[in-house]
């Protein structure tokens, strides 16, 4: 990993909220950072959210260890693209065959819950994060994060 970026929030009701932003040449699975820390690790269906006029897929798993629990987003942008993982392995790949630069980001929100019975109200505050901390991000940084262009 290059660089990361990470700041926690809370909202009015002290709910926390991780946001983490990864500059890295290889990406690995969420669900193995996770795993190897002793979480049990529940991979959910994709499901898209909205950020600064986009939508965007993201990828969400439920880790729980302990009683502690937290619900995490996670999507890969690569030269302004969101991939999915294979796509991300290629190309990792392709660049590296070519000796040619990219821009890769990993962008990962973790809710804190005290459950899985939480998941539904944890998605709700990611959401909602989401789309009010990326519509204050500037161009071009917001288009090199979700990875795509803003609706007309």
């Amino acid at each position: 990993i290059g660089r990361v970026f990470a700041r926690e929030y809370a909202d009015s009701e002290q709910h926390q909220l991780l946001l983490l932003v990864l500059d890295a040449g290889n990406f690995h699975h969420p669900k193995v950072c996770f795993s190897g820390s002793g979480f049990t690790v529940k991979e959910l269906p994709s499901t898209a959210v909205e950020a600064a006029g986009r939508t965007i897929r993201v990828d969400p798993l439920y880790a729980e260890r302990k009683g502690e629990g937290f619900l995490v987003l996670y999507w890969m942008a690569i030269n302004g693209e969101v991939v999915d993982w294979s796509r991300q392995k290629w190309l990792q790949l392709w660049y590296s065959l070519l000796n040619r630069q990219r821009a890769g980001y990993m962008v990962r929100i973790d809710v804190r819950t005290s459950g899985e019975n939480e998941i539904p109200a944890a998605m709700q505050r990611a959401r909602h994060f989401i789309l009010q901390a990326f519509s204050q991000i500037p161009e071009p940084t917001v288009s090199h994060l979700t990875g795509a262009q803003r609706r007309r």
